[in-house]
């Protein structure tokens, strides 16, 4: 049955229906800022997605160094845009979001508590938080990132504020780098591209206080495995989404109970936001 699927992949992705898909991927590997409409992303994203499948290559699977090399080239490339972000591309995207995540943190998470980013990037979330109170520390896995947090660090100290501090290293091992216990660990829009993101959500549970909270902030849902294919393989990044009936059972799995769980009656249409307790 899969070589039958895959042959009929093939003679699809192959026939005059893809012929500018084809040209459109051509032009999108010299320029990996080329302007696409939505339409012509979905468009070259379902041929890409048809041709790798009858190739074998989707879903793609990665070494656990080659991702990590690849996350930080890929942070390299950006190392600009962190240094602005969120004041970059959509500043309403990004505000949106943090006017949300902070009234979630005022719900469960005490002002001056101990609280651990997980996948941070250039920390601009991070810097809010500390900003607004916290004290933060933000784990990257790219040294190019770390360069950009620590001048959002020194920064804050100049205005007299020394509550951000960073942490290299990939998000699976945070609990094995961290000496401290937090009151919350928390991942905006990172855990997908985590190499195991079971192995980070254990590590998160070792790593939190008792009755700690973890926060998931905007995760992708199982869409976003198929939406984001064309990106996937400009950036060889790994781009997944979440399945509520494999995540969901897992943390309770872990030890956490599930506090509050945004998409609860859409999973497949929405992000995942969620406050899981230990």
């Amino acid at each position: 049955m899969a070589k039958i699927l895959k042959s009929l992949c093939r003679l699809f992705s192959s026939s005059f229906v893809f012929n500018s898909a084809r040209d459109t991927w051509e032009k999108n590997k010299q320029n990996i800022d080329l302007p696409l409409s939505k339409l012509e992303k979905i468009y070259v994203g379902v041929y890409l997605i048809l041709n790798d499948y009858s190739l074998g290559i989707f879903p793609p699977k990665f070494e656990q160094v080659e991702l990590y090399n690849n996350e930080t080239d890929y942070s390299k490339s950006l190392s600009e845009q962190a240094i602005i972000k969120p004041f970059w591309i959509d500043i309403f995207f990004y505000l949106e979001d943090f006017v949300k995540i902070f009234k979630l943190f005022s719900k469960y998470i005490p002002i001056q508590s101990n609280i651990l980013e997980l996948g941070a990037g250039g920390g601009w979330l991070a810097e809010f938080l500390a900003i607004a109170g916290y004290e933060v520390s933000a784990l990257t896995l790219s040294p190019y990132d770390v360069e950009v947090i620590k001048i959002r660090s020194q920064s804050l100290k100049l205005k007299g504020i020394d509550r951000l501090n960073y942490i290299q290293a990939p998000m699976e091992t945070v609990d094995t780098v961290c000496q401290k216990k937090f009151t919350a660990v928390y991942c905006y829009e990172a855990l997908h591209h985590a190499y195991s993101w079971r192995d980070t959500l254990k590590a998160s549970y070792n790593c939190l206080e008792d009755e700690g909270f973890l926060m998931i902030l905007k995760e992708p849902n199982l869409l976003h495995t198929f939406i984001s294919y064309r990106v996937a393989k400009l950036t060889n990044t790994h781009e997944i989404g979440f399945k509520s009936w494999e995540l969901i059972p897992y943390l309770k799995s872990v030890g956490f109970t599930v506090q509050y769980q945004k998409n609860h009656f859409f999973p497949l249409l929405s992000y995942f936001w969620l406050v899981c307790q230990k």
